[in-house]
């Protein structure tokens, strides 16, 4: 498992961002199961586009 960072504010936005994301993701999948594949695939197309962009 990922070492833990000191502080949140060493985290970058990116990281944070993929982070929000993926909670909404968790909590849509559990409260809201049809909209959780939506967010899902949004997630992973910004991921996607984010290894482009920063590769």
């Amino acid at each position: 498992m990922a070492e833990m960072p000191r502080s949140p504010t060493s985290l970058s936005p990116r990281t944070m961002l993929l982070f929000g994301f993926g909670l909404a993701a968790v909590l849509l999948d559990r409260y809201l199961p049809e909209a959780a594949g939506t967010v899902l695939m949004a997630v992973s197309l910004m991921h996607i586009a984010d290894c482009h962009l920063t590769h």
